[in-house]
């Protein structure tokens, strides 16, 4: 995520500092461009990379700048371990600099990662190096990628870790069908995006209030109504969640999803919609609402 280079009380507004608000002009700015252009078309893959490209740059030359992200990849590698699956392959989708393809290749996975940036990727290749044999990485998304390289019906698991977000809302069903395509029969997609309820998530939390729909590539953030409508109408034949977010659900020893958390967060989430912004509290909304579905093929 995009929120974690900068730390401040969002309470006490601080001036950000310059490279912050740069980030956020250029992440803006794509974003205006990027929704203007036509669904599935070349100019958008374009304009994503060049996006990506530019935002890996400003955060490459900042100290702090560039999100680790390990403890997350921990919870998530958890929680994928306990997937009710007899393989081990895994296709992350937006796999970044390689985070969870270690932590899965770790426990024995052989995972495929996809990833629009060149930087990142290259980034993910270095630390992965000596997981060759279980780790292969392309630079592509999901939309593009050759089904030569990524197989239909070749995977126990596909993973797409705070990618969602930033997809152009017009392609959201188109994403989830392609990852879907890529499962076997009786494969898991596993998805992890942030709550709009208590975003923006992505650089622009740092100049506007929390409720305030993100303007940087977060290009539409969630509630858990809308997640569960997404991956409902796309007809997998099972839809489960955690009882929390996903890191909370981990520290608190529940790493196997059931249908009855849906309802719990679907409840939580309605009666905290009605409590202010400004005070919505954000560990007590994660506490009681998750931001991870895993949905059965």
């Amino acid at each position: 995520m995009l929120n974690i280079y900068w730390n401040r009380n969002r309470t006490n507004r601080l001036e950000p500092p310059p490279w912050i608000q740069h980030h956020y002009e250029v992440e803006r700015t794509f974003a205006q461009q990027i929704r203007q252009t036509e669904k599935n078309s070349a100019a958008r893959r374009k304009l994503l990379q060049e996006a990506y490209a530019q935002v890996t740059e400003i955060q490459m030359n900042y100290p702090g700048g560039f999100p680790a992200e390990t403890k997350e990849a921990q919870y998530l590698c958890s929680i994928i371990e306990s997937i009710p699956t007899k393989g081990r392959k895994v296709l992350e989708v937006g796999c970044g600099t390689g985070n969870l393809a270690i932590a899965l290749a770790e426990k024995g996975f052989e995972i495929v990662g996809l990833d629009l940036d060149q930087q990142r990727i290259q980034r993910a290749l270095a630390k992965t190096n000596l997981f060759t044999n279980r780790v292969t990485l392309y630079m592509s998304d999901i939309m593009t990628v050759d089904s030569n390289l990524v197989p239909d019906n070749s995977f126990d698991i596909v993973v797409n870790d705070n990618v969602l977000e930033h997809i152009v809302p017009d392609e959201a069903d188109d994403f989830i069908v392609r990852c879907k395509s890529k499962l076997k029969p009786g494969g898991w997609l596993v998805t992890v995006t942030p709550n709009r309820f208590i975003g923006p998530y992505d650089v622009s939390r740092h100049f506007l209030p929390k409720g305030t729909p993100a303007q940087g590539l977060h290009l539409k953030e969630y509630s858990f109504q809308e997640l569960i409508e997404l991956i409902s109408r796309n007809e997998f034949n099972k839809i489960i969640t955690l009882p929390a977010a996903a890191s909370i659900s981990v520290k608190l020893g529940c790493k196997k999803g059931a249908r009855i958390w849906m309802y719990k967060s679907k409840l939580f989430e309605t009666i905290l919609g009605y409590v202010p912004a400004g005070i919505r509290g954000e560990k007590i909304f994660r506490l009681l609402v998750s931001d991870i579905i895993l949905a059965q093929k």
